[in-house]
């Protein structure tokens, strides 16, 4: 393998990215050949080798350059990055996209009988958390004293345990927390997942890094876009245009033996509720249709 003319990626082996990411790279057109061990995959039609790895070894493997670029939540990349700025280094990573999967956030929360219930009482606790480095910055900024204690695996027990006063960890649905009779009641950060890349590449890589990105970026905008079709009263045409969501310059199209109607075709590049699609019913649209879109290339 020509290391100049192949570029490495890292994903999440297991866990809520790693399938996302898998059907990312496809939709980007890639068809990846799975080694004996499952642990790397390669690009039979593109310049690409997928290695499938820990969340937290990700961004170890592109600081040091052993990967070109990497998908992770944010979360997993504050954390490395606050724990270099911890330790006075700097870090090799650039974001280079965001992806509109894996969304949680890192927030604090107590025990429903807690007297813990905002930022401010959380001085002179114990806080568990898979975050320390995270944790530990956001409480000096916010000027709080307070005991992090790292906790790997599940951190909502550590409560139960007596380890600690209250928790900091990951939040999707909220529903872990309750389980275990806690409250979250202040977030520290939003996250989601993001693609990132190593500072520093050759220019034959940073080409086909490129690339990829651009490919990332049309399945993202593809996902996230509708095709729209519908018959709009000319009357009511300006009314109609507006409640199309994200839709920049809609097509209009005359209709055969028909003075009074056209033909709208719209990109819509925000999500088409149904609520969206009734308030056209409502102004006169007829005919609705709602497209997915596969590709788009600008």
């Amino acid at each position: 393998m020509n290391n100049e003319t192949r570029i490495r990626i890292a994903i999440q082996k297991s866990g809520r990215l790693s399938d996302a990411s898998l059907k990312l790279i496809s939709q980007a057109g890639i068809k990846l050949a799975r080694s004996k061990d499952q642990l790397i995959a390669y690009g039979n039609n593109y310049p690409i080798d997928v290695l499938l790895t820990r969340d937290d070894d990700i961004p170890t493997l592109l600081n040091e350059g052993t990967c070109d670029i990497g998908i992770m939540g944010y979360n997993i990349y504050n954390e490395f990055k606050c724990s270099r700025e911890a330790d006075k280094n700097n870090t090799n990573i650039d974001s280079a996209m965001d992806l509109p999967f894996g969304e949680c956030r890192l927030s604090f929360a107590s025990p429903y009988d807690s007297e813990i219930k905002s930022l401010s009482d959380c001085r002179g606790t114990k806080i568990a958390t898979s975050y320390p480095a995270t944790v530990n910055s956001y409480l000096k900024k916010m000027d709080i004293n307070a005991t992090c204690i790292e906790f790997k695996g599940s951190v909502e027990i550590a409560p139960k345990l007596g380890t600690c006063n209250l928790i900091c960890d990951l939040v999707s649905t909220g529903t872990t927390l309750k389980a275990n009779g806690l409250e979250e009641f202040h977030t520290l950060l939003e996250s989601s997942a993001q693609v990132y890349r190593h500072s520093n590449v050759s220019e034959a890589k940073a080409k086909i890094i490129n690339n990829l990105l651009d490919r990332f970026r049309s399945v993202v905008r593809a996902i996230e876009s509708k095709y729209v079709t519908l018959h709009a009263p000319i009357a009511k045409l300006d009314t109609i245009i507006s409640l199309l969501p994200g839709s920049e310059s809609p097509t209009i199209i005359p209709l055969n033996n028909s003075a009074d109607k056209v033909a709208v075709h719209a990109l819509c590049n925000e999500k088409v509720f149904w609520e969206t699609l009734e308030n056209l019913k409502k102004e006169g649209a007829s005919s609705i249709l709602v497209i997915p879109i596969e590709k788009i290339l600008d």
